[in-house]
């Protein structure tokens, strides 16, 4: 994980060439993927979570040319981001604040 001072991945990956991380016709992430975490919600968490995740890897042939270091950075947020939700992981769904809290550190790395 690069320090704290050093310059946001997504940024860079933004930055390259006028591109954005998502392409106009999908939708940016944001608060309203926290929603069903912090009401409670299992399912709606669970759907929210998979579906950032699908997302993410259909625009991986776009973004990751953009910036290979940037995108292995946040792949790897994204990763820690759905173990919570025991997607794309052996383990059992944990806790909703931590699904909130690894929610938040990917969205903010994603800014």
């Amino acid at each position: 994980m690069p320090p704290a001072s050093s310059p946001r991945p997504a940024a860079a990956i933004a930055a390259g060439g006028g591109h954005h991380l998502y392409r106009p016709h999908r939708p940016r992430p944001g608060r309203e993927v926290l929603q069903d975490p912090r009401s409670g919600s299992a399912t709606g968490a669970h759907a929210a979570a998979q579906s950032l995740r699908d997302l993410w890897d259909a625009d991986q042939s776009a973004l990751q040319p953009l910036d290979n270091t940037g995108w292995t950075f946040l792949d790897t947020q994204m990763d820690q981001a759905l173990k919570p939700f025991g997607i794309d992981h052996s383990n059992p769904p944990m806790s909703p604040a931590r699904q909130e809290s690894e929610l938040k550190t990917l969205l903010a790395d994603m800014r």
